[in-house]
């Protein structure tokens, strides 16, 4: 019994070593981490000629192509989101205000016809519903500026990039 248990140790050290990956006689230096984060020379070289143009309209044309059509927006998917959140339709002149502010966000993302909806509600919210209908609350409309508020919005359309 005494005679086999080096053996033993001698196993399952070695085992152990082969499950982690790790070898006795391992004595290179490893790759220091900024080394193997920093590509250099002909890698950077192939990988930008895999990408091509990196320009903003290149850019934005491979996102408009990765996209796929918004969906039509109807009465329907709008009662049923307003039931569930059990608020109402907000509408009144400021509305009328951030709607406008809205367009050229919506018109540079091509969707100049998607219906916005306000709902009156305590807690600031944005959100895209089935990729047809923009719903923002009174109280995020209320605390943030027009810049911000395009900046949220054009955060919501941005999901839909990735839908």
């Amino acid at each position: 019994m005494c005679k086999s248990s080096p053996l033993s140790i001698t196993f399952i050290i070695v085992f152990t070593l082969t499950i982690t990956g790790q070898s006795l006689h391992n004595t290179a230096p490893k790759p220091n981490r900024k080394q193997a984060e920093l590509p250099e020379g002909i890698e950077v070289t192939i990988a930008l000629a895999r990408l091509g143009d990196l320009t903003r309209p290149t850019l934005r044309e491979r996102l408009k192509q990765m996209r796929q059509p918004a969906n039509l927006s109807n009465n329907i998917i709008v009662q049923k989101r307003v039931e569930s959140e059990n608020l109402q339709i907000a509408n009144n002149k400021r509305v009328d205000q951030l709607k406008a502010a809205l367009q050229p966000v919506l018109d540079y993302h091509d969707r100049s016809r998607m219906p916005i909806y306000v709902l009156w509600s305590d807690q600031p919210k944005a959100y895209l519903v089935d990729r047809a209908v923009l719903f923002i609350t009174t109280r995020l409309m209320l605390i943030t500026s027009d810049e911000e508020i395009r900046g949220i919005v054009a955060h919501e359309l941005a999901h839909e990039y990735v839908w």
